[in-house]
């Protein structure tokens, strides 16, 4: 999801800022998951319902893709069409 959100809502994510976030996202998704099936020590283990794995791993993925985006620059590729700010505009009174 937190992919989608990023390709849709945004110009700046490239192929390389998602991977590294992807990878990040994955290795935090683990994490959670060792420690919810009580394979950490308590002490090393976030205290993190299951409920919330979801958001947190897409939350991750998120303030890693974007703020790397920002460090490597704005991907040159025609985005028409693909995010919500390069759509074509619907004609007042017409119908698409």
């Amino acid at each position: 999801m937190g992919l989608f959100m990023l390709g849709f809502f945004t110009r700046r994510v490239d192929g390389m800022s998602a991977t590294w976030a992807l990878g990040v996202a994955v290795a935090f998704n683990v994490y959670l998951g060792l420690g919810s099936l009580g394979f950490l020590p308590e002490g090393f283990a976030l205290p993190a319902h299951s409920y919330w794995v979801g958001f947190l791993v897409n939350a991750a993925f998120v303030l890693v893709a974007y703020p790397l985006s920002l460090v490597r620059g704005v991907p040159k590729g025609d985005l028409e069409g693909l995010t919500v700010w390069t759509m074509a505009k619907p004609e007042p009174g017409g119908r698409e």
